[in-house]
């Protein structure tokens, strides 16, 4: 590798600070003293396509950046940024000089770079990770971009913890939010969830669809209004469209509407669910949180259970920690996760896993509802380890809630 240029502070935009800021200063340190590069960088950038790159701009360097007109964004470092999130160039690029995918019209100065795309927990794309040299660099080698994908999912963390997106970019994140809230682009379908062996329903499960832009899954919508401090709003906006729909219930049937923890135990959720007739819903709760860490999550638990809802909580495993959680939220419903039912026909360990729960179950008086249940074999087994009810497309798929019975 080429020699390192010696350590220069690391410049973070305008009005970037505080201890998410200086963790990625520290950790764009490693990636060009790592490499043996002159300068590391991220860039941030929306969602880009071949023939229509985003427009990117740079959030945070390492080192001499002046030293690389490409740094000092436009069309040079839109293209690769574009490049790196297409996977059109290698992440490691030792001599560009020989690169055929190196974008046309780059920067001259270059010599060699490394650059991976980081990607949100959510999928959605932030931007790019980077280093760049003046010089070819022959040590450069395949391993190295291993990590640098390391550190940008280190990158990625702290970009939510912190909130470190570009102000224009949470500005426009708050906007798709608010209009969703303010009544556009918010609407649910129901599956049925069914007693395994009559077929019959016995309550529904509520789903979030999204007909806003952009396209995307409805977890990628909560993770976006997570990150801008929305998240409980769009969920609580979700439940209550969810119970304008109890009136439609068959009789007997519940309905189950899916939570965070913070959003149980804040007052508004409770407003939301108060005057539900007893034993008509269920809250499946969509985090794991340590009931002891959390006085107000513990006493909305408590005043839940009074009011005759049901709590209900995925597991994928059996290990220590998740045995553990159910014992101290002690829930009514424990759903077998789809990871954990995909397959459970075939793999000895699921099915251990499942009985292991079942068993669980038993023992603190809890149902046990399979998900995402695909075919007759994962259902077959499903019956031969004792759970009882179950949902998924083999057994109907979500849809409006008018016309069941």
């Amino acid at each position: 590798m080429a020699d390192a240029e010696p350590r220069r502070t690391s410049t973070p935009p305008a009005g970037a600070s505080g201890v998410g800021a200086e963790a990625v200063a520290r950790i764009l340190d490693i990636a060009r003293s790592q490499l043996g590069m002159q300068v590391a960088f991220l860039a941030e950038t929306g969602p880009t396509t071949p023939d229509r790159p985003a427009p990117a701009s740079i959030r945070f360097t390492d080192g001499p950046a002046a030293s690389f007109p490409l740094l000092a964004g436009g069309p040079a470092l839109d293209a690769l940024c574009a490049h790196v999130l297409n996977a059109a160039v290698p992440a490691i690029v030792p001599d560009v000089g020989a690169e055929a995918g190196y974008p046309e019209g780059g920067d001259p100065s270059v010599g060699a770079f490394a650059a991976v795309p980081v990607t949100l927990s959510d999928g959605t794309p932030f931007g790019v990770i980077g280093a760049l040299s003046h010089e070819p660099d022959p040590l450069l080698r395949d391993a190295d971009a291993g990590m640098v994908r390391v550190l940008s999912r280190a990158v990625a963390r702290l970009i939510e913890q912190h909130g470190l997106t570009a102000p224009a970019a949470r500005q426009a994140a708050i906007a798709r939010i608010r209009t969703i809230l303010e009544g556009t682009g918010l609407s649910m379908v129901f599956q049925p969830i069914v007693d395994l062996d009559s077929r019959m329903t016995l309550g529904y499960e509520a789903l979030a669809r999204f007909g806003a832009q952009p396209e995307r899954s409805p977890d990628r919508w909560f993770a976006e209004a997570a990150r801008v401090d929305l998240g409980a709003d769009l969920e609580l906006a979700a439940i209550r469209a969810a119970l304008s729909h109890m009136e439609l219930l068959p009789a007997g049937a519940f309905l189950s509407v899916n939570a965070s923890t913070p959003t149980v135990a804040s007052p508004a959720f409770l407003a939301a669910v108060r005057g539900v007739p007893a034993g008509k819903l269920v809250v499946e709760l969509t985090d794991h949180i340590h009931i002891e860490d959390d006085r107000a999550l513990g006493k909305a638990l408590a005043a839940l259970g009074m009011a005759g809802v049901q709590i209900a909580t995925d597991v994928s495993d059996a290990g220590f920690e998740t045995l553990s959680h159910l014992l101290q939220l002690t829930p009514d419903i424990i759903k077998l996760d789809g990871l954990l039912v995909r397959g459970i026909d075939t793999d000895p360990v699921r099915r251990v896993l499942g009985e292991t729960i079942v068993a669980f179950a038993g023992e603190i008086g809890a149902s046990v509802v399979g998900e995402s249940i695909q075919t007759d074999a994962e259902l077959a087994m499903l019956k031969a380890i004792g759970v009882r009810s179950g949902q998924g497309r083999l057994l109907a798929p979500p849809g409006p809630l008018v016309g069941r019975g």
